[in-house]
């Protein structure tokens, strides 16, 4: 589905790369936190520890947004690590933090006074950017409105992937309550990944840009690229499709697993896309 998205192209050549960028490198985190198995060696956990230490140092220097996010990977690795390395896992990840991105952050100190320009810190003014937030275009707008004109953008992955990524987040929650998440890795999984989802999603309606620039706003609609501040969830909601469809434990679920494949690869030919929709989306239901 990542590979299929014509959305994660137009992000690669665009000024959306840096988005990308950093929904890669925190996916990435987040799989190094998820254990590999009941049973792993310390030394194992300590080599997870300082791959998705450095991938959330990366991010948190491409965007402050990316702390949140960054934060919850540090608790999975915290709570995957056994109770006599717990107190190794925090120097790794604070020493990551400050060798991959302090120097950003240093530099802003120096030069405004401000470690996290142009936001506002503490006392420290920030640059204000006005009509660019959901909840100021659901102020103007109204929610109704608002909540239409945002699944309209932010599920065009095309619209298929975007159905396809909410079909395998909201099944990972049936999945995971259903007892379908067996092992130790799957529960970390799910758990980390539903606390992305709640998190990003909470704060997505105060996001400076989440609702475009200022001109979209007073033309009355959200920018078609803001898809890009929840390009960790679509990657998340692809991978959970996965992890609910379980394409191997039974021939019916395989052929769904095929069918969803082939309509993510048919959904960019000319005059496909509503009977992909059609037929794909129902069997990802049903599965």
């Amino acid at each position: 589905l990542f590979a299929t998205s014509q959305r994660t192209g137009v992000m690669a050549a665009s000024f959306s790369d840096a988005d990308l960028a950093l929904a890669a490198a925190l996916f990435g985190a987040l799989a190094f936190a998820i254990p590999r198995s009941e049973d792993e060696s310390a030394r194992m956990i300590a080599i997870d520890a300082w791959y998705a230490a450095s991938l959330t140092g990366f991010a948190i220097g491409v965007k402050a947004s990316a702390a949140p996010v960054a934060a919850i990977v540090l608790l999975a690795m915290v709570l995957r690590a056994p109770r006599d390395a717990v107190t190794r896992v925090v120097p790794v990840f604070a020493a990551s933090w400050i060798v991959m991105a302090g120097y950003w952050y240093a530099r802003n100190l120096v030069h405004t006074g401000n470690p996290v320009y142009p936001a506002a810190f503490l006392s420290q003014p920030g640059t204000t950017f006005p009509l660019t937030t959901l909840r100021e275009y659901a102020r103007h707008y109204g929610v109704a409105r608002t909540v239409g004109d945002a699944v309209s953008v932010y599920l065009d992955w095309p619209k298929l992937h975007g159905a396809l990524a909410v079909i395998g987040l909201v099944g990972l929650v049936g999945w995971l309550v259903g007892g379908r998440a067996k092992t130790r890795s799957e529960h970390s999984f799910a758990l980390a990944t539903l606390a992305i989802v709640a998190v990003t999603l909470g704060l997505l309606p105060i996001t400076p840009f989440s609702a475009g620039n200022e001109w979209t706003f007073v033309s009355g609609f959200i920018h078609w690229d803001s898809m890009r501040y929840v390009a960790l969830l679509a990657i998340l909601g692809w991978v959970a499709l996965g992890f609910v469809v379980g394409a191997g434990v039974h021939p019916s679920r395989t052929i769904v697993a095929i069918a969803i494949t082939a309509a993510a690869v048919l959904v960019g030919l000319p005059r496909s896309a509503a009977m992909v929709q059609a037929l794909a989306v129902p069997g990802a239901v049903i599965a």
